[in-house]
């Protein structure tokens, strides 16, 4: 079942936007990310397992955008992983403070971006991968579009590349894989948390998944986690948002 239940399509406008996402009860899946809200509630991409029924305490957020905003609901419905589409599950939201908070992030999302930063957004990215890269390079030009330009990126191919663009380049989110030649995401992290000047500076990871990595960069301070495949367009979308 990929789709949300009738009375939900019906009732609220799903509005696209990837918010992280932690839990009261299951702190150890860093990796969940909203994939729509509604003033309704909200649909979660994650592996965590969860039934039909269940009550679930959530806290979603974006580094350095978004401060941590608590919601609670009850568990409507589950999604499958598929060729086609990732895990997770749906949330009714009862309560009218918390369907409230979630009406004004959908319409927040929802408006035209316009530019209403004192200053550029400034978003490093670190990938090796040239195919990915370009993938990247396509949804920029629309970010950079929309916004006139207050969202400003730059690329680096690993680690020690990355640290070169620091030297002029101080960005308000890092979004960087792991597996990279010269120097891996791990040893990025830890010279940025280590650096007085970059050490408050949000960090995404991007992972393939294994434990054990999320576990050493959550111990570096890493603030959240992207799950390859990555919905990378959804990301930037939402920080020009």
């Amino acid at each position: 079942m990929s789709d949300p239940l009738p009375s939900e399509r019906r009732e609220h406008t799903r509005v696209p936007l990837a918010l992280a996402v932690s839990y009261e009860d299951h702190t150890s899946f860093l990796n969940d990310w909203t994939e729509n809200v509604s003033e309704g509630g909200l649909f979660v991409q994650s592996e965590s397992p969860r039934l039909p029924g269940e009550y679930v305490h959530l806290k979603i957020r974006f580094p350095g955008l978004l401060e941590p905003v608590n919601i609670a609901g009850t568990v409507t419905w589950v999604r499958e992983r598929s060729e086609w589409a990732v895990a997770g599950f749906g949330v009714q939201v009862e309560s009218e403070g918390h369907r409230r908070r979630l009406a004004e992030l959908a319409l927040l999302a929802n408006a035209p971006a316009q530019k209403a930063l004192e200053r550029p957004f400034k978003v490093l990215i670190v990938e090796d991968n040239e195919s990915v890269d370009e993938m990247y390079a396509r949804v920029l030009r629309r970010v950079q579009r929309v916004t006139d330009g207050s969202v400003q990126t730059r690329f680096a191919s690993n680690g020690l590349e990355a640290c070169r663009v620091l030297a002029d380049f101080r960005p308000d989110l890092i979004l960087t894989d792991l597996y990279m030649p010269v120097m891996d995401g791990l040893a990025l992290c830890r010279l940025v948390k280590e650096n007085e000047d970059l050490k408050d500076t949000p960090v995404i990871v991007i992972t393939a998944g294994l434990e054990e990595e999320r576990a050493a960069a959550a111990e570096l301070g890493v603030d959240a986690f992207l799950q390859k495949p990555v919905q990378f367009g959804q990301i930037l979308e939402t920080i020009a948002r």
